[in-house]
């Protein structure tokens, strides 16, 4: 009984999430980053997954459904990215451009030490070297808009 009543709680997100969710843009930016760091990953498993719950949980410590939502948003996401007209890893990078420019004070959602956290997962050589350069690039984006953020953001 629950899990049909979690299975239609998580569509009804999926389809009224702006409206359900205060500060749904800052989740759904945070699921985009996570998306694109497991999502660069070919060969994922379960690991990434336990990662990304270990890091939702120290960022909504009070906060079980925020914790779910993260989630929740970040799998679209890269479901997306795993299908083959899907969004492509470049498209989601651009997105997640986008959203620096239109509200700089997002940087601060980008956590580098989160993202390391998930290089672990990685037994691929290339794969490892790819989500590298994906930190790389996250790291210049961050210190970029980092200049363009006034001390507290721009709410």
């Amino acid at each position: 009984m629950i899990s049909i009543f979690s299975k239609i709680w998580d569509r009804t997100l999926y389809s009224f999430r702006e409206l359900l969710l205060y500060h749904h843009d800052s989740i759904e930016f945070r699921a985009k980053i996570f998306a694109l760091i497991i999502g660069a990953n070919s060969k994922n498993s379960e690991c990434e997954f336990d990662v990304l719950s270990s890091i939702s949980r120290d960022i909504y410590p009070e906060s079980s459904h925020r914790q779910h939502t993260l989630i929740l948003i970040a799998r679209e996401y890269i479901e997306k990215i795993k299908l083959p007209n899907g969004l492509g890893i470049d498209e989601l990078i651009v997105d997640i451009e986008n959203s620096l420019k239109h509200k700089n004070r997002f940087v601060e959602k980008i956590s580098l030490e989160y993202l390391h956290r998930f290089l672990r997962c990685s037994r691929d050589r290339d794969n490892r070297i790819y989500q590298e350069r994906i930190i790389d690039f996250l790291t210049t984006l961050k210190r970029e808009y980092e200049v363009l953020t006034p001390i507290g953001g721009n709410f």
